[in-house]
């Protein structure tokens, strides 16, 4: 059958500014796999800290635990003279897990955070060998910097009409992993950048009228470069704009329905357990007993620190009031869209930092004057307010701010992903779906509480699907490392990998993380040198490694 010129530049009308993003992404050939395999990547570019909620630092009772760190808590407690941090965990399929998935999920109260991952693998003490954002976000799909990418492997495996979609953020758009994408077939994404309307972008008319001529030009030679026999006829044919209209109004339905749910997350963040109701900042010209033992400001203030000044707020979840949470009801709505209709199966969700974040008391690090004699505070500066823009790669944003923000992002994060996870449970598609929370390293916390930096020596990847039967961890973590190539070394357990004796005494590397991903979504291995951590027994998937603590000396 024929794609006729008629056929074709209909389509071009209703989606030209989504082909030039996509140059080839509709020419895909017919999978040689029984059905497709449904694929969300749930990326935090920037790595946020993780041990807030999925980062598994003490999965059983024997598990050896060194809690020399106060940043890697998941409890902390400022109403008396002393800040107190703790690592409290909660039981969850016998797996000792943060505080954080003992709340409750508002659209089921029956139902807990920690029942997201009632089947899922967490795959930890991944060791990313190298440093930097961009260069490890881009290994989250390639085995092999500039080589054939996951996300272009299940493109050329799909049978559907626009195989893969990338939501991108403002910044390095294309450096991070959407960048990596690599197609044996010569095929390309969707790219739906943060400016623009989704929908729209992919499906509406009013885009195309809007092109440059340059733009146009490049559709011409679009036309020329695609196989017209591989297009998906049916497809293209049945998309009518009364069809548009229909598919515009379920987008807009569906966004509705995740901006509900996150506005309802921010109003029960203050009856979160993690937070005691109150979280309050800095006290000035109140007696602190133990001053005398810190030699200056940020060894003891460290913990109120956040980009060269001290918070003060008197409850640090007021500064929640009003945070935004750009484009995350949007690109879960989207995904659902065109999954439930069968126009794509894999989605990059680079997930955009909260923001609008303000703390209303807040000191400059040169107002403050640390009396050692009388162990107080003193300040004769009035505290001035701001709003900060809050970032994943947390540097300069001390404990109690870190703490606050990421407990209410991956509260909020959960309960979107839970629905998520509802919507294929109902469209029958969980048992060949796969969600991948995922981030480029965990971090090292710093000794003065002031931040954590790049820990490359570790890497959590969470598997969320209905091919699991449960709750498993796997990968081997030190108690704690003294290693001069660590950054903030000799703190406690964060997670750094350790070796396996079954991967001939080496750590977990990210190949073979995707080596898993592959196995799961019934595709070739990318790295045939590398193993697959999980084995298929009675139609469930099991990890191959274990989850142990090990010290340092041994």
């Amino acid at each position: 059958m024929k794609c006729n010129r008629r056929v074709f530049n209909k389509f071009t009308t209703v989606s030209t500014l989504g082909l030039l993003s996509s140059a080839g992404a509709i020419a895909n050939a017919v999978s040689t796999t029984p059905k497709d395999q449904f694929y969300f990547q749930i990326n935090m570019f920037g790595s946020p800290s993780r041990w807030y909620f999925d980062s598994i630092l003490k999965p059983h009772a024997h598990s050896e635990f060194i809690h020399k760190n106060k940043m890697v808590s998941t409890k902390i407690d400022t109403t008396t003279t002393e800040l107190k941090a703790e690592y409290q965990t909660v039981k969850f399929n016998n797996i000792n897990a943060p505080l954080l998935w003992n709340e409750k999920i508002i659209q089921n109260k029956e139902l807990r955070i920690g029942n997201l991952f009632d089947q899922a693998l967490i795959i930890r003490g991944c060791d990313m060998i190298l440093d930097g954002h961009e260069a490890i976000s881009r290994k989250l799909v390639t085995p092999f910097l500039g080589g054939e990418s996951l996300t272009g492997r299940l493109t050329d495996y799909s049978r559907l009409p626009f195989p893969t979609v990338q939501f991108l953020q403002a910044s390095s758009p294309l450096s991070s992993t959407p960048g990596a994408f690599n197609s044996k077939k010569s095929l390309s994404p969707i790219n739906l950048f943060e400016r623009v309307d989704y929908f729209d972008f992919m499906f509406s008319e009013k885009m195309a009228k809007k092109l440059s001529k340059k733009e146009i030009s490049a559709i011409d030679r679009i036309n020329k470069f695609l196989n017209i026999k591989k297009v998906d006829l049916k497809f293209l044919e049945n998309l009518t704009n009364k069809d548009i209209r229909k598919l515009k109004k379920e987008y807009l339905n569906n966004v509705k329905r995740y901006q509900s749910i996150i506005r309802e997350t921010t109003k029960s963040y203050s009856n979160m357990d993690c937070f005691q109701k109150t979280i309050s900042g800095l006290k000035t010209n109140q007696l602190i007993p133990s001053l005398s033992k810190y030699p200056n400001s940020l060894d003891y203030l460290g913990a109120y620190y956040i980009q060269d000044n001290f918070i003060a707020d008197e409850n640090l979840l007021k500064c929640l009031k009003n945070i935004k949470f750009p484009k995350l009801a949007e690109q879960f709505a989207m995904s659902e869209l065109l999954t439930k209709h069968k126009i794509s199966n894999t989605f990059v969700l680079m997930m955009i930092p909260p923001y609008d974040i303000k703390l209303n008391k807040l000191y400059s690090q040169d107002n403050l004057n640390i009396d050692h004699d009388n162990k107080i505070i003193k300040t004769k500066a009035k505290p001035f307010a701001k709003n900060f823009e809050f970032t994943f790669d947390t540097h300069e944003e001390g404990l109690l701010i870190d703490f606050v923000v990421n407990n209410a992002y991956f509260y909020t994060l959960s309960h979107c992903i839970h629905e998520l996870k509802q919507f294929l449970i109902k469209e029958k598609l969980y048992n060949d779906s796969l969600i991948h929370i995922v981030s480029e390293f965990e971090r090292t916390p710093k000794h003065n509480l002031a931040g954590s930096d790049h820990g490359f020596q570790e890497h959590t990847s969470t598997l969320i699907s209905g091919k699991f039967d449960s709750l498993h961890i796997a990968g081997n973590i030190y108690t704690n490392s003294t290693s001069e190539e660590v950054l903030n070394n000799n703190n406690g357990t964060w997670g750094m990998g350790a070796p396996h004796a079954i991967l001939k005494d080496r750590k977990v590397s990210y190949r073979n993380v995707l080596n898993t991903i592959t196995d799961l979504l019934s595709i070739p291995s990318l790295s045939k040198s590398d193993t697959s951590l999980v084995y298929r027994k009675n139609n469930k998937w099991f990890p191959t490694i274990k989850a142990e603590n090990i010290s340092w000396e041994s």
